[in-house]
């Protein structure tokens, strides 16, 4: 993910599982059709200390760790198609307070930890909409063990699988640019959805696009931060927009947190958009959006 003081996104690695025979899955689970099915906004629900204790994964850590939930908003239905889990210590304190704690060697346990206990919190908050979880393997054999860890998350929680998106995010490299494609393939042969995050920070977006359309494609806030008042980030979007329409691909606007930001890429014809400007996240809780902001 990006620098340590943005949220940190839920990491799903190798868990501690079983490998994939990919040709079998395909089998088992046909690919989803494109598209967010529109929900209703989520009640405030607190998880009480039982449930508290009902999530927690099977391995033993030195210190605890739960989520935040952000909403992503169809600005058309004025629904919550979506929350993507964010990492929180104990009692809501920063990402960073639970990650300094992880030693780098742990860090493939606790993606399989952090994955496993989003899936059950949204479980037990009832979760009436999909949920963005961000994939964090380095290579193909990691991601077939996050995937097989995610199918059985799943199951052991009812949670249903067609309603988990799988986040990916763009690379620095022409290398991690070609694991990209191989990864979103495998994914959505799974049956996942997929989305590209913070897309345009890494090797070769538009590349990209040429070798493989991914459900949705999120665009943060380095190209749509005060886009309203400039006119390069204004054609640039333009531009990139169009190209994901006519692919079918969903763009979301990540980050958004200005009503001008908001009212300018609606005009434009975004019409999923996640940020502060809609609701914060909230720890342990599904926030709901409030219908004033959709006036602007």
């Amino acid at each position: 993910m990006a620098a340590i003081n943005r949220p940190f996104r839920v990491f799903q690695s190798m868990g501690n599982g079983y490998d994939i025979d990919v040709d079998t899955t395909m089998t088992a689970f046909p690919n989803i059709e494109p598209g967010i099915p529109a929900r209703k906004h989520a009640r405030l629900v607190v998880p009480g200390a039982e449930a508290r204790a009902a999530i927690r994964p099977d391995v033993d850590w030195a210190f605890d760790f739960s989520f935040a939930f952000q909403p992503i908003v169809d600005v058309r239905s004025r629904d919550i198609v979506s929350y993507e889990a964010l990492v929180r210590g104990p009692q809501g304190e920063p990402s960073r307070t639970v990650l300094d704690k992880v030693r780098l060697m742990d860090f493939p346990r606790f993606d399989s930890a952090c994955h496993r206990r989003a899936i059950a919190l949204a479980a037990q908050l009832r979760l009436p909409a999909k949920l963005n979880l961000n994939l964090a393997a380095r290579n193909i054999a990691e991601l077939k063990h996050v995937m097989t860890a995610t199918h059985k998350a799943c199951l052991e929680c009812g949670f249903p699988m067609e309603n988990i998106i799988v986040e990916l995010v763009e690379t620095g490299s022409q290398a991690g640019q070609a694991y990209l494609l191989q990864a979103l393939r495998i994914v959505q042969a799974l049956g996942f959805s997929t989305a590209i995050d913070d897309f345009g920070s890494g090797y070769s977006g538009l590349q990209l696009l040429v070798d493989h359309q991914p459900h949705y494609i999120k665009v943060d806030r380095h190209l749509i931060g005060g886009i309203q008042q400039d006119v390069v980030r204004q054609r640039i979007f333009l531009g990139f927009w169009r190209i994901c329409n006519s692919l079918a691909i969903h763009v979301v606007a990540e980050g958004v947190e200005l009503a001008g930001e908001y009212l300018w890429l609606q005009e434009a014809g975004v019409r999923y958009f996640q940020g502060n400007y809609f609701a914060p996240p909230a720890f342990e809780k599904l926030p709901e959006v409030s219908h004033r902001v959709y006036c602007g």
